[in-house]
């Protein structure tokens, strides 16, 4: 009985089909892992922040009351609030030492948009945002807004690794004092994707929340 076995030839040729395959389907494979894991750190993140801003909101009543609240664009005061009624509520935060920022050349980011159409940084440099980080790694930027009452607060997912480009691993939010809660930059627009596209990426975080967090396929940022 004569047994059948490939040839050298065909091995070569199977693999080299194998790889092909596999050259055109592990970048899509691993992009789609990239946009999964941001969108499930981003949903993370607001959790966190809502869940600890209720606990507050048990303890001290409507947030529109609260200490400080009329006075944030005084960068003194906006730490004072972080301290209060924020950091007690997460557990295991605690304010992030200017030091680390440092690490690699990173810094405090000194505006609400850290990166160009092309993705390049447009710097990181003044102490305006108050950073908090998390057990995880995680930081939160508690930032000085337009008006007294304005907090912004921007998610880096990934700390201090880099790129750090708004929406890919930084993300713009907002304090809503009248509702308690924090919420996507942008989450009032109708099309905040507009805005996303637009070069600053500011409203990339409630593109994807009104998306059912799924990064749209028009999504500005590559992955």
């Amino acid at each position: 009985m004569h047994k059948h076995a490939f040839t050298l030839a065909e091995v070569l040729i199977t693999l080299g089909i194998i790889g092909i395959v596999a050259s055109m389907t592990l970048p899509a494979m691993i992009r789609n892992h990239r946009k999964k894991e941001i969108t499930v750190k981003l949903r993370y993140s607001i959790s966190i922040l809502n869940n600890a801003f209720r606990l507050a909101v048990a303890d001290y009543g409507d947030m529109k009351t609260w200490d400080y609240i009329d006075e944030l664009t005084d960068d003194d005061k906006r730490k004072l609030f972080i301290d209060k009624y924020l950091i007690p509520y997460i557990k295991g935060s605690k304010p992030s030492e200017k030091a680390g920022y440092d690490h690699n050349g990173l810094k405090y980011p000194s505006n609400a948009y850290p990166r160009q159409p092309d993705g390049t940084i447009t710097g990181l440099t003044s102490p305006v945002f108050y950073p908090i980080t998390l057990v995880n790694g995680i930081f939160f930027y508690a930032g000085r807004g337009n008006d007294n009452s304005s907090l912004p607060i921007r998610v880096d997912l990934n700390g201090l690794s880099r790129p750090n480009i708004f929406g890919y691993d930084i993300f713009a939010l907002e304090v809503i004092p009248e509702k308690n809660s924090v919420y996507a930059s942008g989450w009032n627009y109708q099309n905040p994707m507009s805005s996303c596209t637009a070069g600053n990426a500011w409203t990339c975080a409630a593109a994807i929340i009104k998306n059912n967090y799924e990064i749209p396929d028009n999504y500005p940022v590559n992955f």
